[in-house]
């Protein structure tokens, strides 16, 4: 009997690690450029790069018990996967949970970004505007496919963490050591339960379980798991090292966007400043491909769930919904204190505790691909 993965992969082609890599960091990094460093500031001070740190492991541990899952069942994603150990019923129901937490993702964070560009750019534009033309990019992806997705982000996946890399570089001249204390921030306890906590911002390592059949055998699924891992936790670190190096964090975590106060900063005499507006292109694009990204899994997922062969069908309906959605939270301080804090806080309990759940099953009935 086919699964709803064996139809809904017919428009997926294979794909190399460098863009699985790309997939996941383009999932991650740019989270750092939003107003999520603010909130790690706020609960841990100058130890926001060590708590992160806690988080990229927490997540490689977690990514361990997907690897082993994929191992198990080498030819099916996570959501035939679910089915075999959960049955159709009651694994279809955990996969539209994943498909929900993948979608509010992106909703939310092209809330986030939208309500950040009125603030820095475009301050008398509607958000409901901004919003549309946020979806129509996004759904333009959307309805190309996973193939031009994949080449979409692994095109602009380098030039972005590369750039992102250059503005925490360009800005060692005006950092100032004394800033990163106290080192452990408010205890090395409240830093470490907080990384364990805050490693949701890494969970979208499990979109590599989704996505597990257009990778080219298991030791691909393991090595673009570490490598995007690595690389992420790096670039995440580092800008967490920036932001508390050029001021005070109890200064730092007074910004919206910190990451744009040190863009802001980076001045070379009289002919080289105002290198914000770089920034905004690393962040505009990057935004977009977080988006895109974390709506196709929703929209595979469901396809893959209800046995729907075109998951082009989805991108209409699901545009509108994601931009009714985005437009929902009342204002910044209702989006970024409830709805973001919440998903980033509590959402690993989904992103890990579903492969871990589904390793558990096979264990105890035996399953196997």
């Amino acid at each position: 009997m086919a699964t709803g993965s064996d139809h809904a992969i017919n428009r997926e082609s294979k794909i190399g690690v460098y863009e699985a890599v790309c997939w996941v960091a383009m999932m991650i990094v740019p989270k750092v450029m939003l107003t999520s460093p603010r909130d790690a500031l706020e609960a841990v001070g100058p130890s926001a790069w060590l708590m992160t740190s806690v988080s990229a492991g927490t997540a490689l541990l977690a990514f361990f018990l997907i690897y082993i899952l994929a191992k198990r069942f080498p030819k099916d994603d996570l959501v035939s996967i679910l089915e075999k150990t959960c049955g159709r019923f009651l694994g279809g129901l955990i996969s539209l949970i994943m498909a929900s937490l993948f979608f509010a993702n992106g909703a939310l964070v092209s809330r986030e970004f939208v309500d950040m560009l009125k603030i820095f750019a475009l301050p008398m534009s509607p958000p409901g505007f901004l919003l549309a033309l946020f979806g129509i990019g996004v759904a333009t992806l959307l309805y190309l496919g996973f193939e031009t997705v994949s080449r979409t982000t692994s095109l602009f996946a380098a030039p972005l963490l590369v750039g992102l890399l250059a503005i925490i570089l360009l800005a060692i001249p005006l950092y100032r050591p004394s800033f990163l204390t106290p080192i452990f921030g408010y205890g090395i306890d409240k830093t470490i339960l907080v990384g364990i906590s805050r490693s949701s911002a890494y969970g979208d390592i499990v979109a590599l379980a989704f996505i597990s059949p257009t990778l080219q055998g298991v030791n691909h699924l393991r090595k673009s798991g570490i490598i995007s891992l690595l690389i992420s936790g790096l670039l995440l670190a580092l800008a967490f090292v920036s932001m508390s190096l050029l001021s005070p964090y109890f200064v730092a975590m007074e910004n919206t966007v910190p990451m744009l106060l040190v863009a802001r900063s980076i001045e070379f005499g009289r002919f080289f400043q105002r290198f914000e507006s770089i920034f905004m292109l690393i962040w505009a694009i990057s935004s977009l491909l977080l988006v895109t990204v974390n709506l196709y899994l929703a929209s595979n997922i469901y396809c893959k769930v209800f046995r729907i062969h075109d998951d082009r069908v989805m991108v209409l309906p699901m545009t509108v919904i994601f931009i009714t959605i985005a437009d929902f939270p009342r204002d910044m301080m209702v989006l970024t204190s409830n709805y973001i804090h919440g998903l980033r806080t509590y959402g690993w309990i989904i992103y890990f505790g579903t492969p871990l759940l589904a390793l558990l099953l096979a264990w105890i009935r035996r399953k196997q691909g």
